[in-house]
């Protein structure tokens, strides 16, 4: 599968929402080629280090046809809802949460990234455009983006192609992965599945791990 990055985003730290909340979710069009580093593109920043950033949360991606879906359900943020605006680092005219997998490798750029975790969405978007509704329907819909931790370094502009070079998991879409994550009567063995999944982030596989105990009792 191949695409075209359509632009790209970096941000700073900056006061979000009536309580200035730290927050670097607000995030301008990179012009020019930027460097994917480890950490992520260069020049962006995470103003919570616990939940955001880090290795497997370098790069974020999200759907470009999602933000679709989001304004039919809140139509007076139409307006605002455009590829962006969730803080994702880059968009794709194409791809949505069922044609990505975890583990899937792609090119971007001249930087090779590996998908590693679904996004789990925070209350800084519902700061952001002002509607305490969103986060919650944006996790019912699985509509939050996917992670990337960077496998080769590299640099990418607008323009550049966007490349699937692997498929190790081709079961699992971050769509089934989330309904899975969100199921009330899950599955032992699709647990256990997902929890082995190559290339899943260690914070995921704790969090499936716990689900799968309590199924367990």
């Amino acid at each position: 599968m191949q695409t075209t990055i359509t632009d790209l985003y970096q941000g700073k730290t900056q006061p979000l929402g009536p309580h200035g909340k730290p927050s670097a979710i607000v995030k301008d069009t990179v012009s020019g080629p930027v460097n994917i580093t480890f950490a992520g593109l260069a020049g962006d920043e995470q103003a919570d280090l616990v939940n955001h950033g880090g290795p497997d949360k370098a790069v974020h991606q999200y759907s470009a046809l999602e933000y679709q879906q989001l304004a039919a359900e809140f139509p007076a943020l139409e307006s605002q809802l455009r590829p962006g605006t969730m803080g994702e680092n880059f968009s794709t005219p194409q791809l949505c949460a069922d044609d990505v997998c975890i583990g899937d490798i792609w090119q971007l750029g001249s930087a090779r990234l590996q998908v590693s975790e679904p996004r789990k969405p925070c209350w800084k978007i519902n700061v952001r455009f002002e509607e305490p509704a969103l986060v919650k329907f944006i996790d019912s819909q699985g509509l939050s983006g996917w992670y990337f931790r960077v496998l080769e370094e590299g640099s990418a502009a607008a323009g550049d192609t966007f490349e699937r070079l692997d498929r190790v998991n081709p079961d699992w879409s971050i769509a089934r992965f989330w309904q899975l994550y969100r199921s009330r009567t899950p599955i032992i063995a699709e647990l256990e599945e997902a929890i082995a999944l190559p290339g899943l982030s260690e914070l995921w596989q704790q969090k499936m791990t716990n689900i799968l105990s309590k199924q367990r009792g």
